[in-house]
């Protein structure tokens, strides 16, 4: 990497973090609140995270999620699946000076950025190319590491969350917000 890109991420990553210090100084984030992060545009991914919300509130004992996103579809989703989310628009632009700072130091652990593929490095996508893996599995049990359910005994969550995602599937949920993501097949 030539100083010049050195310096250029470190420049970002600054901005970046005086972004994050104003996100939680005007909305008041507390360590006990979580902040996800939707950094791209809605698909099958996004739809996940939306769906999937409220268990990785409660698998983080919190109350308070703060959704961070430009898409008005991953917006709508949210709100009709999660209960009492703030959703802050952030632009693709704001959403890359987070990304640069997070992919420098982890600074909280607050944030939860839910991509398969960023920060640069991630590799989500990879494990859907395995035979019998889904793209639900990997945003519910890698991307938000779901392990723990409502409800449920700690050791058999992840027999519960399987066994949702199974039913979820079965479902079809995804069209009923008419225009179906693109599926990515195992086969």
């Amino acid at each position: 990497m030539q100083k010049e890109d050195v310096l250029r991420r470190i420049e970002e990553a600054e901005k970046g973090r005086l972004l994050w210090l104003d996100l939680v100084e005007k909305h008041k984030i507390k360590d006990h609140d979580q902040v996800v992060l939707f950094p791209s545009g809605y698909d099958e991914w996004a739809y996940y995270g939306a769906l999937y919300l409220d268990d990785f509130l409660f698998s983080r004992d919190s109350t308070r999620a703060i959704v961070l996103c430009h898409d008005e579809k991953i917006k709508q989703c949210i709100l009709k699946y999660s209960q009492n989310p703030e959703i802050i628009h952030f632009s693709r632009e704001e959403a890359e000076k987070i990304i640069t700072l997070y992919g420098l130091y982890l600074f909280t652990d607050n944030l939860t950025i839910f991509s398969p593929v960023e920060p640069a490095g991630r590799n989500g996508k990879n494990f859907v190319a395995i035979k019998g893996v889904t793209i639900e599995e990997v945003a519910a049990l890698t991307l938000y590491r779901l392990v723990k359910i409502k409800g449920v005994p700690l050791e058999d969550s992840k027999k519960v969350v399987l066994g949702r995602i199974k039913r979820v599937g079965d479902r079809k949920t995804i069209s009923a917000l008419h225009d179906e993501p693109e599926r990515v097949t195992n086969e």
